[in-house]
């Protein structure tokens, strides 16, 4: 009898500790994890990322999320083209890594702050976000010199029939709230 309800609660207590918005997560030997609830369960501050095992510049940016509080999985795969189709992410808007929050797709360096405004916004026909290439100073590609140029650039929103707009713009680069204009 002891035993029995020994093993009760040591099953409830692994339950009750491994339950929680974001699920179980799963770490692999490459560093990764995987959720082991559906993405569309997930809180808003969760977000999934694709990227290339060997892109410096991809952990930098995961980093930068994590630091705005932000929950992050990731996996390394050898092509994100794939998980840029399947999300829908023309390939004029394409960049190093693709993340997921919320069925919205994330694409390139963009900043935690402009991600939380979509979701707390949810743009119409809006079905993600995008930095395309990968321009110097966005989080994750911050250069070591104090002094480096930092490019001007724009968090673009794509929309589901292809087209895009402007969804915030950083005339004079930066990677903090203050340096981005609000334009839709």
């Amino acid at each position: 009898m002891v035993r029995k309800i020994f093993i009760a609660l040591t099953l409830f207590t692994i339950t009750l500790g491994c339950s929680n918005e974001a699920g179980v997560e799963v770490a692999h030997s490459n560093g990764g994890t995987t959720s082991m609830v559906p993405k569309t369960t997930r809180g808003d501050k969760d977000i999934h990322v694709y990227k290339r095992a060997t892109c410096e510049c991809c952990r930098t940016w995961i980093d930068h999320l994590e630091d705005e509080n932000m929950k992050v999985t990731f996996e390394n795969v050898q092509d994100v083209t794939p998980f840029k189709d399947r999300y829908g992410v023309p390939h004029s808007m394409a960049s190093c890594h693709t993340a997921i929050i919320k069925g919205y797709a994330i694409e390139g360096h963009v900043p935690a702050w402009d991600i939380e405004r979509l979701i707390k916004e949810k743009p119409d026909g809006v079905v993600g976000l995008s930095v395309p290439r990968m321009p110097k100073g966005t989080p994750g590609m911050e250069m070591d010199d104090a002094n480096s140029v930092k490019d001007p650039y724009d968090v673009v929103a794509i929309k589901s029939d292809g087209t895009s707009y402007v969804f915030t713009s950083y005339p004079k680069g930066g990677n903090k709230k203050e340096d981005g204009v609000k334009v839709n």
